[in-house]
């Protein structure tokens, strides 16, 4: 699945100044992806985005997989989709942004993963 979302200051208190200053704009838009499980209890909600020593930075983590339980999602999601079962999953979320997002949005977006990325890929 992915969803789209937006990273506000409001959602993201564990950001770094630097991120935080980006935000100071307006919201980053972004999709998310998780996965969900058809089991023998039913579908539910599977998202492993961070691992547990991220907990301390306030990110949502989901600490253990229980059978039949949806978990918490990393992110505050608007729009939920099925990714397609054919075509490229990378350009299914490219196309998601554009929907959701003008040039100028999409730039920010950038500049904001950019500036990321200089954290080791954590917030």
């Amino acid at each position: 699945m992915a969803c789209t979302t937006r990273i506000t200051a409001e959602n993201s208190p564990y950001l770094a100044p630097e991120l935080r200053t980006l935000l100071a704009a307006g919201p980053i838009i972004d999709i998310h992806n998780y996965l969900v499980l058809h089991s023998l209890y039913g579908p539910m909600r599977v998202d492993a985005t961070w691992p547990r020593s991220m907990k301390a930075l306030g990110l949502t983590v989901n600490e253990k997989f229980v059978w039949g339980r949806d978990m918490a999602l990393a992110c505050h999601p608007i729009v939920h989709q099925p990714v397609p079962d054919d075509g490229d999953p990378q350009a299914f979320k490219e196309s998601l942004l554009r929907q959701s997002a003008d040039a100028q949005e999409l730039a920010r977006r950038e500049a904001f993963i950019m500036a990321a990325s200089r954290y080791g890929g954590a917030p």
